[in-house]
């Protein structure tokens, strides 16, 4: 990148800073105003926004699970129960609803987590709700992991060392963790659809085809 671009985006993002506080300037100064001359107005418009807010995400929420429904009959998942199996976390991590299925040839399991403060920590920044990823390995690997702290652990090939950090960084894979014979990775979002599971399971894969773990009897001796 040239110096002039350099400048020029720099220029861009001052501009844009300077007038996204403006804007929140004036629409300070606007609601202060309303709410001094016209507060019984302001008060119910306020409580109007708050309702339409929730109803709207109400709206979404039921249209994700209709979605969601859907996928489930169409792909034909299989509902997991919460209490059936081990889950690859440790922490106060509830499983809200998942189902099993295949992809690229290996088992999958995926759903809704919801989590709280740090139980997910290293994987997630914030938040407390969001879908998980579990691929079943074909075959055992020794515990790896990258987390938001940018560090490499565990026996990772030294080939993929590279291609990881670029991917991370590009943000084209989540953080994740291999145990034994499980990949996990966790994706924060609200509400889960069918387009956003496609592409966490994608996403996840890649890590896995990066690490060389999506083929049989492949060697993961531990360095």
């Amino acid at each position: 990148m040239s110096v002039r671009q350099r400048m020029r985006g720099w220029a861009v993002a001052a501009c844009g800073h300077v007038l996204g506080g403006m804007l929140y300037s004036l629409v300070m100064v606007s609601a202060d105003w309303a709410m001094r001359t016209y507060p019984v107005q302001f008060s119910g418009a306020a409580l109007l926004l708050v309702l339409t807010w929730f109803v709207v995400g109400l709206v979404k929420e039921n249209k994700a699970h209709r979605e969601m429904a859907r996928q489930v009959t169409d792909a034909g998942w299989v509902p997991v129960e919460a209490g059936s199996r081990d889950w690859p976390w440790t922490g106060e991590v509830k499983v809200h609803r998942a189902w099993s299925f295949s992809a690229q040839g290996l088992p999958v399991v995926a759903g809704e987590i919801r989590w709280r403060g740090d139980a997910l920590a290293g994987m997630v920044s914030t938040g407390t709700r969001g879908l998980f990823v579990v691929v079943e390995l074909p075959s055992p690997a020794p515990l790896m992991k990258y987390h938001l702290e940018y560090e490499l652990v565990g026996a990772v090939p030294p080939d993929s060392e590279s291609p990881l950090r670029a991917n991370f960084l590009l943000g084209r894979i989540p953080a994740w963790t291999v145990c034994e014979r499980e990949l996990f990775t966790v994706h924060k979002c609200r509400v889960i659809r069918p387009a956003l599971v496609a592409d966490a399971v994608q996403r996840t894969f890649r890590v896995a085809d990066l690490l060389h773990l999506t083929s049989p009897g492949d060697d993961h001796d531990e360095r």
